[in-house]
């Protein structure tokens, strides 16, 4: 059977799948990768160009994804320079490693705790002694009985918290690791980047300790809500926030299934408020149907921490002003993912986008999309 054949890139997109770190964006480049393997080259070329097109992503979703699967040991990246792309080289044997000689059970050694005038096989063998190796043995030998194994961990689940080990007080004066802090913060993501914020902390025991009491309080907290891992901030933005020192957040529900109620307007108003709760990533006033508008301004606001936003200030013929907001950078991926895809959607429409002040739209709203196309006149 070939080392690279088909049966050695369907193991090895299987491992990725059930991965408990990988998301479906990890599923989706990795299939694009394999997909473009080339066993002549022993490698898939694959820019992140191609790879927004094959999967449909955004470059920063690729560009995360390919990562991760780098770091988690499934490929190795070799950059693209120039017209040169970007090469990946499939690790086959990350999928199944063959087993150690070393952890099979070795025979006794008959010159261990033999009396020198033993001679034969009926010298008792003192009940604390073992010889399975360590690690794979390692809950303790008492006298006359083993005490059973831990129950495994199971992994965590995709679209939940992290399980992670019960919230107990530690002694100040202990060293703190980053793996500890790892396995009590409730969303596991961006490992790399949550280790570079934990060093940025500097060696102070004390606080170190304080910020993992503080992660184990949290995941309590949200476990016990039930929070889905979206909304929960990732772990680098919660060390560089300091949010170890804040209170617990109060109980989370989602405003789009409970959207405020606006100051009193017209019902037209308040029935076009209630349609934009069905558009992900974008909201406007703008009614459902086609308007001929004149675009009139394009502003930005926002920030990295906050959330950016353009939007599109549109003026009908009678002189109403309406806005169209569109997120093109947000914390939360599916509200990233599809803000960038709707502003994409709309500078595609608008063909020259740099003259874009005072053209004149024709613009369609449905309940979950808006669409521009120009009104070209001779």
């Amino acid at each position: 059977m070939s080392v690279d054949g088909p049966v050695a890139q369907f193991k090895l997109i299987c491992a990725i799948v059930a991965d408990p770190r990988a998301r479906k964006i990890h599923d989706q480049v990795a299939a694009a990768i394999i997909a473009r393997y080339y066993p002549l080259y022993k490698n898939a070329r694959a820019s992140v160009s191609f790879l927004e097109v094959a999967t449909g992503l955004t470059r920063g979703s690729v560009a995360t994804a390919s990562a991760d699967l780098v770091e988690w040991g499934y490929f190795t990246m070799r950059k693209g320079i120039g017209k040169r792309p970007t090469e990946f080289t499939p690790i086959w044997n990350s999928v199944l490693q063959p087993p150690d000689a070393t952890s099979v059970l070795q025979p006794p050694d008959p010159t261990v705790l033999q009396p020198q005038d033993a001679k034969s096989d009926s010298v008792l063998w003192p009940p604390d002694q073992t010889y399975l190796q360590l690690p794979e043995y390692n809950s303790g030998i008492l006298v006359g009985r083993c005490e059973p194994a831990a129950a495994p961990t199971a992994p965590p689940d995709r679209g939940g918290v992290a399980p992670g080990p019960a919230h107990t007080a530690r002694d100040p004066e202990g060293e703190a690791t980053f793996d500890e802090f790892w396995q009590a913060y409730p969303r596991r993501h961006g490992r790399r980047k949550a280790r570079e914020a934990w060093n940025s902390l500097g060696g102070d025991k004390g606080l170190l300790a304080r910020v993992i009491e503080a992660a184990g309080r949290l995941r309590d907290h949200h476990m016990a809500q039930h929070t889905e891992a979206r909304f929960i901030p990732y772990p680098h933005s919660w060390l560089a926030g300091e949010r170890y020192e804040e209170d617990l957040p109060a109980a989370f529900s989602d405003p789009r299934s409970s959207p405020k109620e606006p100051k009193e307007k017209s019902v037209a108003t308040k029935v076009v408020q209630a349609e934009s709760t069905q558009l992900i990533g974008q909201e406007s006033d703008i009614p459902t149907g086609r308007h001929s508008l004149v675009i009139e301004n394009i502003s930005h606001s926002g920030s990295m921490n906050d959330g950016q936003y353009v939007t599109t200030h549109l003026r009908t013929v009678s002189g109403e002003c309406w806005k169209h907001t569109i997120c093109t950078w947000h914390e939360n991926d599916e509200i990233r993912e599809a803000g960038q895809m709707a502003f994409r959607t709309i500078l595609a429409d608008l063909r020259d986008p740099k003259d874009a002040v005072g053209m004149k739209v024709s613009v369609f709203r449905d309940t979950k999309s808006i669409k521009y196309e120009p009104i070209i006149t001779h």
